[in-house]
């Protein structure tokens, strides 16, 4: 499920919105001479938030569990808690909670952005993030690709990532040495 579509205009949206419109409101934040000057971009703030917030916990749900699922929540929890304050009675609370809905705004963006890159695994087809290169495809000419497989199917078929693994025949070149090769060439 793809959660960004492209705008008439060729930028990403999200939840409606045109994500880079979302994206350059959350950084022209600029200093306020009123209370409710803040209070005007704040709500302005409050609605991409209010229309990024579901759209965010939804791609979370589909995740499995583990870092970057914790880390989405943790995010989520960050933006509730800003959106269940109030400005205050001060120009400078005001202002506070104003950054603060900026920062959710580019926070749920990043994430959004973040869940949304994942890729199919070439043996189920199930889109993940975990994804992990477990062996080259070869090609007539050209160079190979490499070929993904998801966490469940690497262990269902005993597949070993190929990062974790080291060249047949390979040797890993210790850096000792260097020092003195540098010391007998300067010589």
């Amino acid at each position: 499920m793809e959660w960004f579509v492209m705008s008439p205009g060729g930028g990403k949206q999200i939840g409606g919105l045109d994500a880079e419109a979302v994206r350059q409101a959350a950084q022209e934040v600029r200093k306020f001479a009123e209370i409710d000057d803040a209070k005007r971009t704040g709500g302005r703030l409050e609605a991409f938030v209010r229309a990024l917030l579901p759209e965010v916990c939804a791609l979370r749900a589909a995740l499995p569990s583990g870092t970057l699922r914790a880390e989405a929540d943790r995010v989520i929890n960050w933006v509730e808690a800003v959106g269940s304050r109030d400005y205050g009675f001060t120009l400078d609370s005001a202002a506070w909670h104003v950054d603060h809905l900026a920062a959710s705004c580019r926070l749920l963006l990043g994430v959004a952005d973040l869940l949304n890159r994942r890729e199919s695994c070439h043996r189920c087809s199930a889109k993940t993030t975990d994804l992990r290169p477990v062996r080259v495809g070869e090609a007539n000419s050209g160079p190979g690709r490499a070929i993904h497989a998801c966490e469940d199917c690497r262990k269902r078929s005993n597949l070993t990532p190929l990062t974790d693994t080291q060249r047949p025949g390979g040797t890993l070149m210790s850096l000792a040495p260097i020092p003195d090769l540098l010391a007998e060439v300067t010589r």
